[in-house]
């Protein structure tokens, strides 16, 4: 083949390589920060993965079963640690936390709107929308690709390394960080604090997740008979909460495990995770 034709499918592979599908190209940084004040967010891929507990493991809670396969069709960024008490009062103007110990613990004794106006205030501040991640979204971004009890392993013992429960504690909640991160670089998404997310408790409507949407996006509640004097039938007051803290035992800080809380009642074993969108 002549130079000139080798230079010009060298430039046409090259030129098509940039341009074809841009809408499923992936963001360019892995790490980054929207603002000074704002958390450092990292960049989840979409993918598939498996939500839920394995039927055959041990304490499999029927609230997290059957297992299903959920598509997170875009990449999605997640904050790198629980949002911090040094963050959140210089968005908000206050802490509400009960363990002061340090500006790099984990804000916690806040509602759930309180966790929303800060993600509001973000969009404010950078122009890019910030929210609490989907139940299926925190789960994905937890287990990083893996597909066991706890995303270091099967074996509980390897939960030392890598979060801050009841018996690896130092009777408190700990810093942001000071355990090793999943393989997606985040870190204390298993214990440390629980962490609320948008979806709201089902677990006394249905207690499964017969029914749950396959695409990563959040779970609305259903009219039901039962819950008359709720809204649409629906328990709206209660939500969601992931990862459990520093005070639960090593079976309810797994991957799969989900609990819930009242939305308007602060918890101070409980914080959260910002997600942004992209566009």
């Amino acid at each position: 083949m002549p130079m000139r034709s080798k230079t010009y499918a060298v430039l046409t592979a090259f030129v098509i390589a940039i341009y074809v599908e841009p809408s499923l190209a992936q963001p360019a940084k892995k790490e980054f920060k929207d603002c000074q004040d704002c958390p450092t967010m990292v960049t989840i891929p979409a993918g598939a993965f498996n939500m839920g507990f394995s039927p055959k493991e041990e304490n499999a809670y029927k609230t997290a079963l059957p297992k299903h396969k959920v598509t997170i069709g875009k990449p999605f960024a997640i904050g790198k640690y629980e949002v911090t008490q040094e963050e959140f009062e210089k968005v908000m103007g206050f802490n509400p936390s009960t363990r002061k110990y340090s500006p790099r613990h984990p804000v916690e004794n806040l509602t759930l709107y309180q966790a929303r106006q800060f993600a509001q205030k973000l969009s404010q501040i950078t122009g890019h929308r910030y929210r609490l991640p989907s139940e299926a979204e925190w789960e994905y971004a937890a287990r990083a690709g893996t597909d066991t009890a706890w995303y270091c392993g099967n074996d509980y013992k390897c939960t030392k390394q890598i979060a801050v429960w009841y018996y690896s504690r130092n009777g408190q909640d700990s810093p942001v960080g000071s355990k090793n991160p999943n393989k997606f670089g985040l870190h204390d998404m298993l214990g440390n604090i629980s962490e609320m997310v948008e979806d709201p408790a089902r677990i006394a409507i249905n207690g499964s997740y017969e029914g749950a949407p396959i695409d990563g996006s959040v779970w609305p509640c259903q009219p039901n008979p039962s819950y008359k004097e709720f809204e649409g039938g629906c328990r709206y007051d209660i939500h969601m909460i992931r990862g459990g803290n520093w005070a639960d035992d090593v079976w309810t800080i797994r991957s799969a495990n989900r609990l819930s809380q009242a939305a308007s009642i602060p918890d101070s074993n409980t914080g959260f995770r910002v997600v942004r969108e992209f566009p």
